[in-house]
């Protein structure tokens, strides 16, 4: 399982100041702070209508949930994620 997260329009130090304040950190944690013009095309293919966004992708790359739940709705996601790791 890989978690990945994205930046949008935010700036370097605020951005890996809540990185570290959220304890975002880890082998299979990716963090994502582009250029706008590649976040938008980001944005634009993966549907990105609203921050923040929570996406599920399965083994294949493939986008199975693009309104999944978020992880304060943990029992939710948890079954969600386990339906995909079967």
């Amino acid at each position: 399982m890989v978690f990945v997260y994205m930046a949008n329009g935010t700036p370097k130090s605020a951005w890996e100041n809540f990185i570290k304040a959220k304890n975002l950190e880890g082998e299979n944690v990716f963090h994502y702070n582009l250029p706008q013009e590649q976040q938008a095309m980001i944005e634009r293919r993966l549907g990105v209508k609203s921050f923040p966004t929570y996406l599920l992708f399965n083994r294949k790359g493939e986008m199975v949930n693009d309104k999944a739940p978020r992880p304060s709705m943990l029992d939710t996601l948890v079954r969600e994620v386990d339906k995909l790791l079967e």
